[in-house]
């Protein structure tokens, strides 16, 4: 028997061999094991008959929780821990990820069809053309809030309370580069954002490109669309709640324009 197996004995003034048989009974009753690869009394996974089921649980609702799992795996007469569980779906490749939320809109009979119409007009367009412009902010309370730190101690942190700003920045994603940036202080407006289409994107732009931006007030004003006209481009919106045409909103980088859109 173990030293860890004497100790939890010997308080308890109980038999060594039964307090042995009883933590042997629990470990198995919770799986036969901590780790995925390491088999139970019959010589398999603990979760390995179930994978089948796991996984479609998995993938028709994505939001359940381990905890929900171990519920759901305990109706079918399978009793283990959560780490069994974690194991098990980290050895398929998968991790527990924040939801990508796409919005029900899209499911209106004119959103969906103007964006099927996006969707079957966008390879008439060489990507090397394309100008996706759009806008980002950052404040000056966006400061980490934790950090390591000894046990028992603290984090020591500082920021204003008081004077809390805003910065905007916004540029031009091209196939290669990004292209006109620009950074002020405070929130954009209709007037900012045709001060920057003027005065930065427009003597950037060329003969043929298209320009591509999100479906918003301030981006739909008569001045904008004169301002690329008159620089010899096209200026195109995408259709609402459609974000994910945008590659601006992910992070993605200039080189990935035409495999993450085109």
């Amino acid at each position: 028997m173990s030293a860890s197996r004497r100790r939890k004995a010997v308080p308890l003034h109980r038999n060594r061999a039964v307090i042995s048989r009883a933590i042997t009974a629990k470990k198995t009753a919770l799986g036969g094991a901590d780790r995925l690869g390491q088999p139970g009394q019959d010589g398999r996974a603990p979760l390995e008959g179930q994978r089948d089921w796991l996984l479609d649980q998995v993938r028709t609702r994505p939001e359940t929780t381990l905890k929900g799992l171990q519920a759901l795996l305990a109706e079918r007469g399978v009793a283990v821990n959560h780490d069994t569980i974690w194991r098990f779906l980290r050895a398929c490749g998968l991790s527990f990820k924040k939801r990508r939320w796409s919005p029900d809109e899209r499911n209106r009979p004119d959103v969906r069809r103007r964006r099927e119409r996006w969707q079957r007009h966008q390879g008439r367009i060489d990507p090397k053309r394309l100008v996706f412009i759009d806008e980002t902010w950052v404040k000056t309370n966006m400061a980490a809030l934790r950090g390591w730190a000894p046990k028992g101690g603290t984090v020591a942190g500082r920021g204003s309370v008081r004077a809390l700003n805003t910065s905007t920045f916004i540029a031009a994603l091209r196939h290669d580069r990004i292209d006109a940036p620009w950074v002020f202080d405070g929130p954009v407006n209709g007037d900012i954002f045709r001060t920057c289409v003027e005065k930065v994107l427009a003597p950037t732009l060329q003969r043929g490109d298209v320009v591509v931006m999100d479906n918003l007030g301030s981006h739909k004003s008569e001045a904008v669309r004169r301002a690329i006209r008159t620089a010899g481009a096209h200026l195109l919106l995408l259709p609402p709640y459609s974000p994910d045409f945008n590659p601006c909103m992910d992070g993605s980088c200039g080189s990935r324009v035409s495999d993450r859109v085109w």
